[in-house]
């Protein structure tokens, strides 16, 4: 994926994020009608950079505190700071999705639907 595509991408998610945040200090929540959308997002994240890189998008938007004085900060295995804007994030995800041992993500099935297929039932 090219950095400016994912760079708007990122942007109106924190920024959807964001708004909706606001909405709920105010009294509304809408969590339950933003869940399908946010399941949707993750789903194409981790088919496209696989699960792990997905996990450090998810970090990188919804954990990291970008507004605050100290944010959280993450560290590769030479203690080199990754992941602290958009383009560092874009770069450790595109390494993951480039790497040779990277894992094409499958949709995980759950026990309840291996025992609703063992003994025919469908959700």
């Amino acid at each position: 994926m090219k950095l400016e595509v994912f760079e708007k991408i990122i942007t109106q998610i924190k920024s959807q994020q964001e708004q909706s945040h606001k909405l709920y200090q105010l009294g509304v929540d809408l969590m339950e009608y933003e869940d399908a959308y946010a399941a949707t997002i993750t789903l194409l994240f981790r088919a496209y950079y696989g699960k792990d890189g997905e996990d450090w998008i998810s970090w990188f938007i919804y954990e990291r505190d970008d507004d605050s004085d100290d944010p959280n900060q993450a560290w590769d295995k030479d203690n080199n700071p990754i992941c602290y804007d958009i383009p560092s994030l874009w770069k450790c995800v595109e390494e993951i999705r480039c790497s040779t041992d990277f894992v094409e993500y499958s949709i995980e099935t759950r026990k309840l639907d291996i025992f609703n297929s063992i003994f025919g039932r469908t959700t």
